[in-house]
């Protein structure tokens, strides 16, 4: 299953891939759609990121509410590695959509706080790879307590 906040990638989703009744229009922070409890797995790439930060915190609750006991969750984001006056941004870093930049500290917190299990395993074995190293992207994985 997926979410998207843009109307054109649900519609050429769901054309070319054949995706009808499985990828659905709407915010990442909001999973209403789902049932407490129905994932055994949260994937997300490229998208927190791009979140407004007042909405971390339902997001990081909503994905522990759907991912099922046990379950895990790994996120690629932008993360930020270079301390900056104003805050959050990267002075390195050209994408102005990327408005929720934080250290992994930050984002631990988050999860967290959430009632989530850091994967320190998960995060070692995808975090050197290649294509992640060559765009700055890093991964954060968690569990879901049994």
């Amino acid at each position: 299953y997926g979410i998207d906040l843009s109307d054109y990638a649900i519609i050429k989703g769901k054309k070319a891939f054949n995706l009808e009744n499985i990828i659905f229009q709407g915010s990442v922070h909001d999973l209403s759609l789902w049932k407490n409890e129905s994932f055994d797995f949260l994937y997300s790439n490229q998208v927190f990121e791009h979140l407004p930060e007042k909405y971390v915190s339902q997001l990081v609750s909503e994905c522990f509410r759907v991912l099922k006991p046990g379950g895990r969750i790994w996120v690629g984001l932008v993360l930020s590695l270079m301390p900056d006056p104003e805050g959050i941004r990267m002075p390195d870093d050209p994408d102005d959509t990327h408005i929720t930049l934080h250290y992994r500290s930050w984002w631990n917190k988050q999860f967290i706080a959430a009632g989530f299990v850091l994967d320190e395993k998960c995060m070692a074995s995808v975090e050197t790879t290649p294509v992640w190293l060559e765009y700055g992207w890093h991964q954060l994985a968690y569990c879901k307590p049994s």
